[in-house]
This record gives structure tokens, sequence and C-alpha cells, in this order.
């Protein structure tokens, strides 16, 4: 991307994508890449904001890790911009902070 902000050591960000046609194809077809070149299953979360964006990666790591927890064609690639807001305030309402940031409760 024209911009990456690394986030963690197996995390980044990625800015500037305003002029990306297809960015949902694009994402399946990078994960497939990042698979086939060094074997690591990654999941892809695409949003507006640095927040929705991690919920949408953690929503695609758990459609694709446990059966029932969020719906299955949100696995591996989770894009905001195509969600329905009844969509959007489901994942919104089934999804604990603590789950997308790792925060505990003290």
């Amino acid at each position: 991307g024209p911009v990456q902000e690394v986030y963690s050591i197996d995390e980044s960000f990625i800015g500037d994508l305003g002029g990306v046609r297809d960015l949902t194809r694009r994402a399946w077809a990078i994960r497939e890449r990042i698979d086939q070149w060094l074997g690591i299953p990654c999941c892809v979360g695409l949003a507006p904001t640095k927040t929705l964006a991690k919920l949408c990666n953690h929503v695609a790591k758990d459609a694709e890790r446990k059966s029932g927890s969020y719906p299955a064609e949100l696995a591996r690639v989770c894009n905001w911009s195509e969600l329905t807001q009844t969509q959007r305030l489901d994942l919104l309402r089934r999804t604990p902070a603590r789950a997308v940031w790792g925060i505990g409760r003290a």
C-alpha cells in the first residue's frame, strides 16, 4: 500500500487506498499471495478507521476459526464498507472491546 504503519510484529495498517478499485478482491489476492509465498495464514479487515479495521480483522479471524461466531461470508476478508447498517450494528453489538483490543477488566 502507499502508506504503511506497522502496529505490531504481526499487524499493520495500510493507508491512502482511496483510489484503489475492487479493494476486497485485491485483499483476497494479497492474502492468497502471502499464504502461497510464506505459508502464513492471515486475515484482512478493511474499514475507514483503524478501530473499525481492527474490528473487521477480528471478525474475519473469528468467522474462519470459530464456526458460528460471525457470519461465514465474513471469514478471511471483512470489508466494513460492504456491510449493511444492520450487519454493522450486529457486529458492534456482539463484539466486546476486549476481544478487539485485548483490554482487560482492570
